[in-house]
């Protein structure tokens, strides 16, 4: 097991969005998220050349009710499109909710568009704002990653993040029925971003990544199950629009 990196043990030397973000991990259970994950990604590599030939392994598994066929039983997501059949391709980021979600007083398309505009709302409300409009997720990030726009990202991006994904995927759950019943059938299973070219969000090329959208997921579960998700957004969005 590796050390843990969101272990946060100075929360005095924090800004007050790290705090917030410690506390609900302390509060929603993200310590036991974190080990599960890492026992799912350790569990997938053993069984990843059995399945299938990479770098994607498990494409073909990915379109069936696949949870319980891992020791640890898990849910892989990786590509959002109805055409590859994947049964929890609706928990990646660039699925489009139909009709979009209310987050923050605008109507989003996407878990990407969301987190995006996230980068700017306060340093540059235009370029949030174009964000927001872009038709399609793919185009979402590639404003957001867009080389002259990156000075403009707030400063304190990298201890905001997570949260500014936890929020919109919360927000998609309350509005839309189907996606929180679907992960909540999960049960208590992990959830991993099945993509091997994103080692923060993702699983990674090598199954050592953070899995960070699959953690998101397995926290919104948790809050939803507790019928904390109101409670949990009015804590993130004063630190983020």
């Amino acid at each position: 097991m590796t050390e843990n990196p969101f272990e946060i043990k100075q929360l005095e030397s924090l800004s007050e969005a790290a705090q917030a973000w410690h506390e609900l991990r302390r509060n929603y259970g993200y310590e036991q998220i974190y080990q599960a994950s890492e026992q799912a990604l350790a569990g997938l590599a053993l069984v990843a050349t059995d399945c299938g030939p990479g770098p994607d392994h498990f494409v073909d598994i990915r379109q069936e009710q696949h949870i319980n066929m891992f020791d640890l039983p898990t849910a892989l997501f990786f590509k959002p499109s109805d055409k590859f059949g994947e049964v929890y391709g609706i928990f990646s980021g660039w699925f489009r909710v139909p009709a979009g979600y209310q987050y923050l007083g605008k109507n989003y398309r996407s878990l990407e568009h969301a987190y995006q505009a996230s980068k700017f709302m306060r340093t540059s409300p235009a370029l949030a704002q174009e964000i927001h409009e872009a038709k399609y997720p793919i185009k979402a990030k590639l404003i957001g990653r867009k080389e002259d726009n990156l000075p403009l990202i707030r400063t304190d991006w990298d201890e905001m993040k997570e949260m500014a994904m936890l929020a919109p995927a919360i927000a998609i759950l309350h509005q839309h029925a189907p996606i929180r019943e679907l992960l909540l059938s999960t049960g208590d299973a992990a959830i991993v971003e099945d993509t091997y070219g994103d080692p923060y969000w993702g699983r990674g090329p090598d199954f050592q990544g953070l899995n960070g959208l699959g953690r998101t997921w397995m926290m919104a579960r948790e809050i939803i199950r507790l019928e904390k998700g109101v409670e949990v957004i009015q804590s993130i969005c004063p630190h983020i629009a």
